[in-house]
């Protein structure tokens, strides 16, 4: 019984190492993409960054397959918002409902199907995403610090979240950082001329 436990712990520990090395990796290549919101957040140390949710992906349980005719009114509504991988293989999408809600969508472009990474309403918006190879996404956005909304300026605080999805691991992990804050959301280049309601 203490030798099963033991090997439970190991699992679990290397399960969530797995997940908190995960962003360190990355740092470089987040600093140079993502030079603007890096600045907008003013974001001085990644290690600021904790772990909000992580998770597998199941890329064929968890999927739905686009009707013909949805496919093709998705294309032709939505494409502007895909951010492909360098094979065309799968994009992301992040503008699925056209206003402030947001389910940021996985989609297998070759098979016509999606997951739902998240979902995000009124008080986060990821605005841009970049691949740093075929098979790893980042997403940058931000998320409305309600603990810290000011009744006499009526003016909220924000900070920046990330995901990273990895479909050779088959992970998903939002990491939020409450230390590094600003004054506004953050907009990304994809949203730069978008009217938010």
């Amino acid at each position: 019984m203490k030798n099963i436990l033991i090997v439970v712990l190991l699992c679990l520990g290397s399960y969530f190492e797995t997940f908190s090395q995960g962003l360190s990796k990355y740092e470089l290549f987040i600093k140079n993409n993502f030079q603007e919101y890096v600045e907008h957040f003013n974001i001085s140390d990644f290690e600021n960054f904790k772990v909000e949710d992580a998770g597998s992906l199941n890329l064929t349980e968890d999927s739905k397959v686009f009707e013909p005719n949805e496919w093709n009114d998705f294309l032709a509504n939505y494409n502007e918002f895909f951010i492909y991988n360098t094979t065309k293989s799968y994009a992301v999408n992040f503008n699925t409902y056209g206003d402030i809600d947001q389910a940021v969508l996985l989609i297998d472009i070759d098979k016509k199907k999606y997951n739902k990474l998240t979902f995000c309403g009124s008080p986060c918006r990821y605005e841009e995403a970049k691949w740093v190879n075929d098979a790893v996404l980042i997403l940058v956005g931000g998320f409305e610090n309600n603990d810290k909304y000011n009744a006499v300026t009526m003016q909220s605080k924000y900070f920046g979240m990330l995901m990273i999805v990895d479909l050779d691991k088959k992970t998903r992990t939002i990491y939020f950082n409450k230390e590094d804050e600003a004054d506004t959301f953050f907009t990304g280049s994809l949203f730069k001329n978008r009217t938010w309601d």
